[in-house]
């Protein structure tokens, strides 16, 4: 059995299991360039003296940052005086400060249908629907504010980070470039161009050139360490990619998906008890994170430790059962320790799951049953 061929399967798994989707250290939408109270203007109606007296205290509140204050005051508002924007408007704004995220969605979305072409007002509900996880509805959302403000490179950036998360990486490049053309100094689009095109490798070298731009303009970024590390892994630079990993570390020491990128970069480089004390620390920072196990599982392999890169194997797929690599690697291992049983099990669950990497098993399978059949007949005469 040869080992090189086996973690050669390993590598080319280990950017896929680590990709940067939506770790701890994803950007996300601009809730607006200017986050202010709307004030009530000729095209609100406001029905009594009671209601504007209401909404003047509520905005007061707000600006003082008194947000449960602002909110209670803009709903009496709202009860005496049902037709009025900017009370609507200014609800919203109060429920996204305390992160009610659902209740200010609605709240906007009554603005946005009292007056239809504000801006700020499509942009705060769709920043609301973003953080509900309703994607649909906030591309929906950030249409409408390009619609509306097709100078400004907020709602580009912003759509483009909805396309990110709905995984439609070309339609987030595109959104992202749209907003560079804009404001070529957009850091927020910046990093959204650069995590697109490393999320799908779509090319190695436009990825290195934004994430490159991005860090120029601002060395401290973790998002913009941790996204260049990655650009520099899919180019073949480990040693670059390990540079920016351990910069991002130590901008956020306690990041579990650093410390696992940083790990395989250290793997691929052949600094396996550096690695080893990586994939460890990822495990303590979020112990349920199946790839810190089997990151550990082929430093323990690569090391013959087989007893441990079993029990490290075994553990990724009670964390993940559906994780193809961790069950491929217990399968080679069992196989390398003659349990073929075992490894008969890995090689039946991966038919299904995944084809190439039971292609794979089962060839080792076929060759040690070969060399154990040649083995038992004996020398030819």
């Amino acid at each position: 059995m040869r080992v090189c061929l086996i973690l050669i399967l390993f590598a080319s798994a280990t950017i896929c299991n680590s990709q940067p989707k939506h770790a701890e250290l994803a950007n996300e939408p601009l809730l607006s360039e200017s986050y202010a109270v709307s004030s009530a203007n000729e095209a609100d109606t406001i029905n009594s003296a009671d209601a504007s007296r209401w909404h003047n205290e509520a905005d007061a509140s707000f600006r003082a940052g008194n947000w449960w204050a602002a909110i209670e005051s803009y709903k009496k508002a709202a009860a005496l005086s049902p037709h009025t924007f900017a009370t609507f408007h200014n609800l919203g704004l109060s429920y996204l400060q305390i992160k009610e995220y659902s209740l200010a969605a609605n709240a906007l979305a009554r603005a946005s249908t009292l007056v239809s072409n504000n801006a700020d007002t499509w942009n705060f509900q769709g920043y609301a629907l973003y953080k509900l996880k309703e994607l649909i509805k906030a591309a929906k959302c950030y249409e409408q504010v390009i619609t509306l403000r097709p100078s400004s490179p907020i709602g580009y950036s912003n759509l483009g980070y909805v396309y990110l998360d709905l995984e439609r990486y070309a339609d987030a490049r595109a959104k992202f470039s749209e907003a560079l053309k804009l404001d070529a100094m957009s850091q927020e689009a910046n990093l959204g161009l650069c995590h697109a095109y490393v999320a799908k490798r779509y090319d190695d070298k436009a990825a290195l050139t934004a994430c490159q731009r991005a860090i120029q303009m601002d060395p401290s970024s973790p998002q913009a360490n941790f996204l260049l590390g990655y650009a520099y892994v899919d180019s073949g630079d480990n040693a670059q990619a390990m540079l920016y990993f351990r910069r991002t570390l130590e901008l956020r020491p306690n990041a579990a998906r650093v410390h696992l990128a940083l790990g395989f970069a250290e793997f691929n480089a052949a600094q396996y008890e550096s690695a080893l004390a990586d994939f460890r620390r990822a495990a303590d920072l979020k112990p349920q994170m199946a790839q810190a196990y089997f990151g550990s599982g082929i430093v323990h392999f690569q090391l013959k430790h087989l007893d441990e890169a079993s029990r490290m194997f075994r553990q990724a797929v009670e964390l993940d059962d559906a994780y193809p690599e961790a069950r491929f690697g217990l399968g080679v291992v069992c196989l390398v320790q003659g349990n073929r049983d075992c490894a008969l099990t890995e090689y039946n669950y991966l038919k299904i799951a995944h084809s190439p990497l039971a292609d794979s098993l089962f060839k080792k399978l076929f060759q040690d049953r070969v060399l154990k059949v040649r083995s038992s007949a004996g020398p030819h005469r």
